[in-house]
């Protein structure tokens, strides 16, 4: 039965053809035509920004008594240091647009100064002097002169030997140190002749009033050392007695005063000794001294400042090529 169930199906199987539609035409596209009307672009509106002016910050000072406090200590400092600088130019410690004045440049100046108007031991009026602060004198020893006086030493320099109350010093010198600054000599060395005490350091006579005789005072060794290196410059020794009779000391070599001395590397080139004729009686001070004396004086520091002046500039001439 199987069987034949099969077989019937087999046998009405139709057999069944499909058939395929004819192409279509392909449809005609439509053109449509587009009108695009462009805009005209709308302007935005402008708008003016108002400037404003941004106002300055406005500082608010804190109250702060530190500060004000700061400033017037500050005030009060310059007051005090305006103060002592006045007081520095007035007294002479500073010398404004000139260079500082030297202990020896006050001393120098004080001693002589100060004898204006005071009697000597005879009862003699010292003359007024005027001494610059700027003298450019600086103090030596006797010791020292005579290390300079000797050849092997080969020092160099302008030597003043006197003493305040000298009266031929308190005329002289003052045209001497108008010289120097003329000629714009840096130094003078001095040497005062009177030690500390006003006992003179030089060799002196007193006359004995019993037996008439002059009775001779040793001075410094170094003074005899001086003595020996200026010995063909410097004159005898002259006394004048009560009388104002003149003694001449014959081959016993003075120092007068003032003495000056030029030396270049231990080389005597000049030497000054006041030829100014005055007596014992009056000692130089109240004998008064006339132009014509003041001029030749003068003259005669020129020429020794000049001397010396000359050989410095020789010197350095010679270094230079050197």
């Amino acid at each position: 039965m199987a069987k034949e169930e099969t077989k019937k199906k087999t046998t009405t199987k139709k057999t069944t053809t499909t058939k395929k539609a004819a192409p279509k035409k392909p449809a005609a596209k439509k053109t449509t035509t587009k009108t695009t009307t462009k805009k005209a672009p709308v302007k935005k509106a402008t708008t003016t920004k108002k400037t404003v002016a941004k106002k300055a910050p406005v500082l608010v000072q804190e109250k702060n008594q530190y500060g004000k406090m700061t400033i017037a200590l500050v005030l009060i400092a310059v007051v005090l240091i305006a103060c002592y600088c006045g007081y520095q130019i007035k007294s002479g410690n500073w010398n404004v647009g000139q260079t500082k004045i030297t202990e020896s440049e006050k001393k120098f100046k004080t001693e002589f100064e100060t004898l204006n108007g005071t009697a000597n031991p005879d009862g003699i009026t010292h003359i007024t002097v005027t001494i610059p602060e700027d003298n450019n004198v600086e103090y030596i020893t006797l010791k020292d002169a005579d290390k300079m006086l000797d050849a092997s030493e080969n020092k160099s320099g302008i030597i003043l030997f006197g003493y305040a109350a000298n009266p031929w010093g308190r005329n002289l010198i003052p045209l001497l140190l108008e010289v120097a600054n003329e000629k714009e000599l840096d130094k003078i060395y001095y040497v005062n002749l009177m030690n500390e005490d006003g006992i003179d350091l030089r060799t002196t006579y007193t006359l004995d009033e019993k037996t008439g005789k002059l009775n001779m005072v040793q001075g410094e060794n170094e003074y005899y050392n001086v003595r020996a290196s200026l010995s063909d410059y410097i004159s005898d020794y002259v006394y004048y007695n009560a009388k104002d009779k003149k003694t001449t000391m014959k081959g016993e070599k003075y120092l007068s005063a003032p003495t000056v001395v030029a030396i270049k590397e231990g080389k005597i080139l000049d030497v000054y000794e006041s030829t100014i004729e005055t007596t014992e009686k009056d000692s130089g001070a109240t004998k008064v001294f006339t132009t014509e004396d003041k001029n030749k004086a003068k003259e005669a520091f020129g020429a020794l400042i000049d001397a010396y002046l000359a050989e410095e500039e020789a010197t350095e001439e010679v270094e230079d090529k050197e």
